[in-house]
């Protein structure tokens, strides 16, 4: 491996055969040897149909996966990130000609990328690919359908499925977490729902691990350590050592640093700071835009003014997008810092991963492992090179246990208490429900009735003054993992994001100023209305604080909240609220829907165009800069098919940015901007 990265004294095509590296050969017009002739031959008789007229070849123990994956109606490929599980399910996808297929991964980065691969490749155009499904338009029959997408899009969809060829859920490990989870629980039931009688084949992927509890499900693994990628560990001496290997190795080839959440991400700027990165006109470029939009100091603004890329799950979309293909582009950016969200399974290929000294490495053993296996790539950089302050070779060489969490005490309950129609109709009558109600609560918010019980729970208890601010507190009585803290703090967040204005009182005049939103003033008001003495929060750790609330705990935890009280309201007006709760929730929505999509009457929209201004959320575009009437909505729903995703979306937004639209111009902006 060490011959072929350094491309010095070139093994033959005799030693990579017998190494089984097919994926390194030479052209076999430059080799006249009768035994690599025979190699040659061999090949031929395991080529990639899918990768049409590109003349590769899949190694034996590839087309032994192949051919195990063809056999096994349930099967899990245990194996290196980088040996190639994807394009074994690609090419299983083409050869056998599978007319509907499923494939569950745990990012929108990686469903985005995946589905451009798929788009992007002839031999899949016949399919349509999609993780939306418009209710208005007449059912037409499609041969092929091809859904990419997370667990929480399948729910969505999962009932407009009757038959399902093959089912594929990525990075299975994840199955291993408690379903108290929410994202977790989402998953189970996705799994749960994969092993039905509707589906013909289920195939699961991951990285090695010694997995439990899936036999009893029916599954037959294969596992295999081959790699064509190699690794070289590299254990450094220090702190101040490590950042500067990490200076000079960036400087060389393609680099990503690993940190366990955006908080270390921050966290490592000054040290980051210290290295002289040159900054690309390009990156340049995307650093003043972000800096407008939000703000200079948060953390991946000052990474882009250093010339340093940043992606993690706690920023916009189509920033995350923009920030892989610079760093994708091999004349503009050797650098990434991420979370796991650049780790799992996402197209970056890179020669080297380091692991920031901090991470936790115990705590997140299977994601560091599977961070490890990104180094290197297939046919292309034999040697990936790891570098930390602490041995990794142990831990990438170690069977974790992964044990499937529907084979734990009490997780399974969980799931078939909520899917129980007799446990149901139980929860009804405790809480003075209707059972339809339960029912529309559970599959519409995809949650446990568990954790539907904490949050009624807190739904009953008293607010003092039913503003959209104390949506936080509400939250926090619900025993889910969300701290008092946390609340406190996204008390002073939410006031942040969604009020118009607000007054700061100077203490030493007396006065009050009022401010005009921008992050600056959020910044102020934060300071102001935080009254913590404990903690010195920069002015980076308040807007990384702005961009979670804004990107995670406002959507996933609070809208859901609220989501829950209206369902329970509009069923029954009487229900026993607390005391000024539903005024703080019916606030809230107002806010929330006038911040998110731009628009003050959010219910005079159908499901189809909220669906829609839904997704142009989710890539990121800020919806109040624009006028999003009904009138846009609806063009851009009507450049849709029954089955589309956000990269239809995005192409339905450039053919109206083309064509004589009255609302032409607006398209225009949005697509110059966003994508």
């Amino acid at each position: 491996m060490k011959r072929l990265e350094a491309k010095e004294d070139i093994p033959t095509n005799l030693e990579l055969g017998f190494l089984d590296l097919t994926t390194y050969y030479a052209d076999e017009n430059l080799s006249s040897s009768f035994f690599e002739k025979i190699l040659f031959f061999e090949n031929e008789r395991r080529p990639i149909r899918h990768l049409q007229n590109k003349n590769r070849f899949f190694m034996p123990l590839q087309e032994k996966a192949l051919s195990f994956v063809a056999t096994n109606d349930k099967s899990i490929i245990v194996a290196p990130t980088s040996f190639g599980k994807t394009l074994v399910l690609k090419e299983y996808i083409f050869r056998f000609d599978l007319r509907v297929v499923v494939f569950i991964v745990p990012t929108n980065s990686l469903a985005y990328e995946l589905e451009n691969s798929f788009k992007e490749n002839p031999a899949f155009k016949k399919y349509e690919t999609f993780d939306h499904w418009q209710n208005n338009k007449p059912e037409r029959a499609a041969e092929y359908l091809l859904f990419v997408g997370t667990q929480e899009k399948y729910l969505e969809i999962a009932d407009k499925l009757d038959h399902i060829d093959l089912f594929v859920i990525d990075e299975a490990y994840k199955l291993e977490e408690s379903v108290t989870q929410q994202r977790a629980y989402r998953l189970a039931k996705t799994f749960l729902d994969s092993i039905s009688a509707k589906s013909s084949k289920v195939c699961l992927l991951c990285p090695n691990a010694k997995l439990e509890g899936f036999e009893e499900y029916g599954f037959h693994t294969f596992e295999t350590r081959f790699n064509a990628v190699d690794k070289v560990f590299h254990t450094i001496d220090g702190e101040d050592n490590f950042y500067a290997t990490l200076n000079l190795e960036a400087g060389r080839a393609k680099t990503i640093l690993y940190c366990d959440t955006p908080a270390e991400i921050n966290e490592c700027f000054d040290k980051i700071a210290q290295l002289p990165f040159n900054q690309n006109p390009l990156i340049k470029k995307l650093w003043q835009e972000v800096s407008v939009d939000f703000h200079p100091e948060w953390s991946v603004c000052k990474y882009l003014k250093k010339g340093v890329l940043v992606h993690h799950g706690q920023m916009p979309k189509y920033l995350q997008n923009k920030m892989l293909n610079l760093f994708l582009d091999k004349n503009l950016c050797n650098l990434i810092i991420g979370t796991n969200s650049i780790s799992e399974g996402i197209n970056t290929p890179t020669r080297n991963i380091f692991i920031y000294p901090k991470c936790q490495i115990e705590k997140h053993k299977m994601v560091v492992k599977n961070t490890i296996g990104r180094a290197g790539r297939l046919g292309e950089m034999p040697l990936g090179h790891i570098f930390s302050l602490t041995s990794m070779e142990d831990l990438a060489n170690e069977d974790i246990q992964i044990i499937l969490t529907l084979n734990k005490e009490g997780e399974n309950d969980i799931l078939s208490d909520t899917q129980s129609a007799e446990k149901r109709a139980e929860f009804a009558k405790k809480f003075d429900l209707k059972e339809d109600t339960v029912k529309i609560l559970i599959e519409e918010n995809h949650v446990s009735l568990q954790y539907l019980e904490h949050i009624l729970s807190s739904l009953k208890k008293d607010v003092e003054k039913g503003w959209f601010s104390e949506m936080p507190l509400i939250l926090s009585r619900a025993d889910v993992g969300y701290e008092p803290w946390q609340s406190f703090r996204d008390t002073c967040y939410i006031r942040g994001v969604f009020q118009k204005s607000y007054r700061v009182m100077n203490k030493s005049s007396g006065m009050s100023t009022r401010f005009i939103i921008s992050y600056k003033d959020r910044i102020d008001f934060f300071r102001e209305k935080y009254k913590s003495k404990e903690e010195n929060m920069s002015d980076s750790d308040i807007m990384d604080g702005y961009m979670k609330f804004i990107y995670s705990t406002l959507d996933y935890d609070l809208l859901i909240v609220a989501n829950i009280a209206k369902t329970v309201e509009n069923d029954k007006r009487d229900w026993v609220f607390g005391n000024n709760v539903m005024s703080a929730v019916n606030h809230f929505l107002k806010r929330y829907y006038k911040f998110a999509y731009g628009v003050q009457n959010f219910d005079s929209f159908s499901d189809e165009q909220k669906a829609v201004l839904h997704v142009l959320r989710e890539l990121g575009v800020n919806l109040s800069e624009f006028d999003m009437s009904i009138g846009l909505i609806e063009q851009i729903v009507g450049e849709l098919k029954i089955r589309y995703s956000g990269y239809d979306v995005i192409n339905a937004l450039r053919r109206l940015a083309d064509s004589d639209s009255i609302y032409r111009e607006k398209y225009i902006g949005i697509v110059n901007k966003y994508f």
